[in-house]
């Protein structure tokens, strides 16, 4: 990786694709991998994303497709470390509607059967969608906890499943919810860094470091997300680096943000703002 990592797990990026039509961005990745490799990543997240009010089925084609697609990523040079499943109002976990939580846990399901099949390690998961009224996040937590406990009963061993800290009115946007929500489950927690703003990210992810399985790292303004590279914006990365490897961490370092110098370049944009950080870490420090 390099020199004075303050981390022990791989560098590397999520890369966002349309659920609808995946096979071409999906590709692009598998020719990028070895400079990517080269560049020092070695881990990616394969995201899929529809518009928020969309309702798009995964399709049998698309399961076997998308298997096949991973497996020539990670063969170039890029293992597949998560797969973020689709989010918003038609894949609401947490919804009081039956039909849309079913709609949304059959998917997932068949997504991370795919996963699995694909080697990725962890399913991401957002736990709602938004926004949810006071009177109604009550039912909103027993209903995405319904939702947890099939997926990760219908998951098997292989692969994990990870539920997603958000911002503002969604579920999971205080470590105290997110704590309420997991605990006496089989799933593990997605940490953000530019999602929570009831406290600084590394409060959050002491108090939930048992449960920690993977990371999304990138910065903002503290008052909402921004999905800014580190150091741009005023999360106090030596904090989040120190609470990590207290842990320790050991999973992949997740930069979920474009690269600023575009998708040849991501391993250079992402290994240099790593190497930055650590520098940070080393300074607070005194070293």
């Amino acid at each position: 990786m390099m020199d004075r990592a303050p981390l022990s797990g791989p560098i590397g990026f999520s890369f966002s694709n349309p659920l609808e039509d995946f096979a071409p961005t999906l590709r692009q990745a598998a020719r990028l991998a070895p400079r990517w490799k080269r560049d020092g990543l070695g881990a990616l997240e394969l995201g899929f994303f529809t518009g928020f009010h969309d309702k798009i089925d995964f399709t049998s084609a698309q399961a076997s497709s998308l298997v096949l697609l991973m497996r020539s990523i990670s063969r170039e040079g890029c293992a597949i470390w998560s797969v973020h499943l689709p989010f918003g109002t038609a894949y609401d976990l947490s919804s009081p509607s039956e039909a849309t939580r079913r709609f949304a846990v059959d998917l997932y399901s068949r997504m991370m059967d795919c996963a699995a099949e694909g080697g990725a390690r962890i399913a991401v998961a957002h736990p709602s969608a938004e926004p949810i009224a006071s009177a109604d996040r009550a039912r909103h937590m027993d209903q995405c906890r319904r939702s947890i406990e099939e997926l990760t009963v219908r998951s098997g061993e292989s692969l994990h499943l990870a539920i997603e800290c958000l911002p503002r009115s969604c579920l999971c946007s205080t470590a105290e919810e997110t704590q309420a929500l997991l605990e006496g489950t089989r799933a593990g927690l997605c940490m953000d860094t530019n999602h929570p703003h009831h406290e600084p990210p590394a409060d959050f992810i002491r108090l939930l470091s048992h449960k920690l399985i993977t990371v999304h790292i990138s910065d903002d303004d503290g008052v909402d997300e921004k999905h800014w590279l580190p150091g741009r914006g005023v999360i106090a990365w030596a904090d989040v680096l120190d609470a990590l490897a207290a842990i320790p961490y050991t999973g992949a370092f997740i930069y979920e943000l474009a690269p600023p110098s575009g998708l040849s370049h991501a391993g250079l944009d992402f290994t240099f703002n790593y190497r930055y950080l650590a520098d940070r870490l080393a300074k607070s420090h005194g070293e």
